[in-house]
């Protein structure tokens, strides 16, 4: 990789907050007083330190990165600078910079581009009055994302309070948001699936479905055998209860579906929106992950030019959205907030997410020398580079050492099938004072 191509993510990273500075009362919570005076740290300046950010206390995240004295300001400056930006600001800047380097994810699979949709928890500080609070669990914020898996970058993400987050629809609405020039498959896990989910999908322009489901979870799948099985199901969904509609039920021929009330009444649940009668055929794909044990997938995409065996492939490879944020937190220092409100949490997360994109569009396009003496294949430290690409940011781009070289040595080797057992256990929110120094 030459350092054309770190010079080159800086400037378009930069220049969209630059552009941002021209219409900078779109970004503040009143456009009429906020950012219109200069002070140590203008509106340019918070936002890229708001992405250079570590897991560090404030204090030393503005004396590493405001080297020079004249500049330092208190931490109360800074709490009361990002206390003005509004919630469109950070949301903004990661759709700007993602059309901006878009050229950089050139990764398809057999001409389509892979999606998968998931959604991680955070942890932020305990606030029994806050929305997000859950007795038992704490204050948790629920990030969900759409991430291009074939290149390592979040295209959309949506954040809301874990205890009203509902992934099917933060899914759909972040889908509504998007035009997709590529052909594009998107892969779900369980817990995406639902009759109006496949519907609104098929109908979306150049977007296939790929979603697993429980074996026996659904009406379609429920009385099929099981056994290795590619087959299509055409099911007719209706909303209304007329006595033809109840011997259609009764006969298998339509399956009921709540709908809207007919008077415009609130009802406690709508699963359907779209014209009843509504006709829909699905792909059901079921196949032996283990003796005895199988997977049901259900999808769009044409049994031809996709079999059973690449459909496993595919599905295998919505995991690489579980390692992405691992990264997220783990090598961004995601579970380490500065701010104790849901606010400047959200904020953290935005920021990171496109440290994140920053980081990885620079390590996908830097190419791993191999050697014919080496045992494995090498691939990028991803997480050592993502510090080398945050202080490369830090230093404005201008490091005291060669980025793009260190960047090609730090490297580690592919060992492919290698398995070790999830350990999952509760996580908690780190308060500064608990923190290694």
């Amino acid at each position: 990789m030459s350092s054309n191509l770190l010079s080159e993510m800086y400037e378009k990273l930069d220049n969209c907050i630059l552009n941002m500075k021209s219409s900078v009362y779109l970004f503040a919570k009143n456009p009429l007083k906020d950012f219109s005076r200069d002070r140590k740290l203008g509106f340019v300046e918070l936002i890229r330190f708001l992405i250079a950010m570590k897991g560090k206390t404030i204090r030393k995240e503005i004396r590493k990165y405001f080297k020079k004295s004249k500049k330092i300001m208190s931490n109360s400056a800074f709490v009361q600078q990002r206390a003005k930006l509004n919630d469109l600001a950070l949301p903004y800047l990661l759709e700007a910079f993602n059309k901006s380097s878009c050229n950089y994810d050139t990764r398809l699979y057999k001409g389509y581009r892979l999606l998968a949709v998931d959604g991680s928890d955070f942890n932020i500080a305990k606030n029994v009055n806050s929305e997000s609070y859950i007795k038992g669990e704490g204050n948790l914020m629920h990030l969900n994302g759409i991430c291009d898996i074939l290149n390592n970058v979040f295209l959309k993400i949506f954040v809301e309070p874990k205890n009203r987050c509902d992934e099917r629809k933060a899914c759909l609405s972040m889908l509504s948001e998007m035009t997709f020039n590529d052909k594009t498959i998107l892969i779900a896990d369980r817990g995406y699936e639902s009759y109006q989910f496949f519907a609104i999908i098929s109908g979306i322009p150049n977007l296939d479905f790929l979603v697993r489901v429980k074996n026996s979870g659904t009406k379609i799948t429920r009385n099929l055998p099981m056994k290795e099985l590619d087959i299509d199901v055409t099911a007719e969904f209706r909303t209304t209860q007329t006595n033809e509609d109840k011997e259609a039920y009764r006969t298998g021929k339509a399956i009921w579906i709540p709908g809207p009330s007919k008077f415009g009444k609130d009802k406690k649940r709508v699963a359907w929106t779209l014209p009843s009668p509504y006709r829909l055929t699905l792909r059901v794909v079921r196949f032996e992950i283990s003796p005895g044990s199988y997977e049901t997938i259900i999808t769009s995409l044409n049994r031809f030019e996709f079999p059973i065996k690449i459909i496993k492939k595919m599905y295998h490879r919505r995991w690489q959205i579980e390692t992405a944020f691992r990264w997220l937190k783990y090598a961004l220092s995601t579970i380490h907030f500065h701010g104790k409100s849901e606010e400047f949490s959200v904020q953290e997360i935005y920021a990171r997410i496109i440290m994140y994109n920053f980081g990885m569009r620079i390590m996908m396009n830097t190419d791993v020398r191999q050697s014919a003496n080496r045992k494995h294949l090498y691939q990028i430290n991803y997480t050592n580079g993502f510090d080398l690409c945050r202080d490369y940011w830090h230093a404005r781009g201008r490091p005291p050492w060669n980025t793009a070289e260190l960047l090609e040595n730090t490297i580690l080797p592919v060992r492919p099938d290698r398995k070790d057992r999830r350990k999952l256990k509760p996580k908690a929110f780190v308060p500064f004072i608990y923190r290694v120094a």
